[in-house]
């Protein structure tokens, strides 16, 4: 599979998913050209779980690690895509 954005509300849910993959680096730059023409704060991280089932060779733990790690956010822009942005969508009143 291709990475995706599929918008969510206000928000663009980003999906790191490939069929053959080691770390996924054929799809680092498009989930950063992603974050960079939408903003991160208008961006969300998605494992689409159970991704096992179609990315056997990548565990979720490896596909977090992408955005948590790998991925060159700042960290402002890393807690926009991981935290902010999801809870201000999905946990308003928390």
């Amino acid at each position: 599979m291709a990475s995706e954005a599929r918008c969510v509300g206000q928000a663009l849910l980003i999906a790191a998913n490939a069929i053959v993959c080691g770390s996924c680096a054929d799809l680092h730059d498009a989930c950063m050209r992603i974050a960079r023409a939408f903003g991160a704060e208008r961006c969300v991280w998605g494992s689409d779980y159970p991704n096992g089932l179609w990315t056997p060779k990548v565990s979720y733990a490896e596909h977090l690690k992408i955005f948590t790690e790998v991925l060159p956010f700042s960290k402002q822009e890393r807690g926009a895509v991981l935290g902010s942005t999801p809870k201000r969508l999905w946990f308003p009143n928390l």
